[in-house]
């Protein structure tokens, strides 16, 4: 039988209202649907991110990133960096990252793996061993999903995870997780999250400037906001934020592209080229490493048959575009 708390079941809307301001004490209003698709997170990330960052020592070094499933966080955490600005629109991302973080303290690799399924994430039984490791505002906000729901009750299960993105809650995005690879990375990712400052921002891809004001990073992680954004848009908040807020041996992912998907590379270079107004994209964007191979086709052609790929721009190439640069439109180009 199904557990059952004294409160009364809130509605998402009402739950999610704990997240409707940024971190800068700053209110944004919510989705009016708790259905919308962006209010959705990724159970697992379907990105390589042990391939995107493998090889890189990130001690001592400062990340901002976008939110999502928490996978960059966590890999991040492996290859020394302890110092994160995470940031993202999504009033679930805190939430749900604050959740995993929370199996990771109280749980063993196994139970984890099998916790941040779709079936088991909603019992009430293992939440309760969890939830004295969440912030107030996060464990309120599960308290109401979880707590207040009777498992035997389908549609109520149902509508909650549907704030769950269906497609990475499947044993193949144990492929990708290099926490799940062995017990050790697993127990210094427990051990890190003890020792690690990380700061949660709320806050549209158009604000990211804003937000971070002046503050400067050794990385940047943008994922694939470029699937998602006004080209235009894009590329001057990217501009932006390569000017303001790198360090100066600092780096950004730009863009990740998936495995043999050569066809968006392309679309991206091409954008690149036409917004920026060079066919020299090899003077400015490294692929794969932040060390430096050129994109150039016969590259592109070859490395597509077997790899993803993160795009990435240093804070020397940003250097090399003029602060006040303004491009043509996009679409006029």
């Amino acid at each position: 039988m199904g557990y059952k708390d004294d409160k009364p079941h809130k509605e998402h809307n009402e739950a999610l209202e704990l997240f409707a301001y940024n971190g800068n004490g700053e209110t944004l209003e919510l989705m009016p649907s708790a259905n919308n698709s962006s209010k959705k997170v990724f159970g697992f990330s379907n990105e390589n991110i042990t391939q995107l960052f493998g090889g890189v020592d990130f001690s001592g070094k400062k990340v901002a990133l976008t939110g999502s499933s928490g996978d960059s966080l966590f890999q991040l955490l492996l290859q020394g960096a302890r110092d994160f600005t995470i940031i993202d629109d999504n009033p679930m991302a805190q939430a749900f990252i604050e959740l995993k973080m929370a199996a990771f303290e109280n749980l063993d690799m196994s139970e984890h793996y099998a916790y941040m399924s779709r079936d088991e994430i909603f019992n009430p039984h293992i939440y309760r061993k969890l939830s004295h490791s969440l912030s107030e505002r996060s464990r309120e906000f599960w308290d109401n999903l979880m707590l207040d729901v009777d498992n035997t009750d389908v549609e109520q299960k149902i509508e909650m995870a549907d704030m769950l993105s269906q497609g990475c809650f499947t044993p193949r995005g144990k492929d990708f997780r290099s926490y799940y690879e062995s017990k050790a990375n697993y127990a210094k990712i427990k051990e890190a999250l003890k020792n690690c400052n990380i700061r949660f921002l709320r806050a549209e891809y158009s604000d990211f400037t804003r937000v971070l004001k002046d503050e400067k990073f050794d990385l940047i992680r943008l994922s694939n906001i470029f699937d998602y954004v006004d080209v235009d848009e894009f590329f001057s908040k990217m501009t932006q934020l390569g000017h303001n807020n790198l360090t100066q041996d600092g780096f950004m992912q730009v863009y990740y592209v998936f495995q043999n998907d050569q066809s968006f590379l392309e679309s991206f270079l091409t954008a690149f080229q036409s917004y920026f107004g060079t066919r020299k994209t090899g003077e400015y964007l490294n692929i794969k490493n932040i060390d430096g191979i050129s994109v150039d086709k016969k590259f592109a052609d070859r490395f597509f048959k077997g790899c993803a790929s993160g795009i990435f721009m240093t804070k020397e190439a940003f250097d090399r575009i003029p602060e006040n640069f303004e491009s043509a439109p996009y679409s006029e180009l």
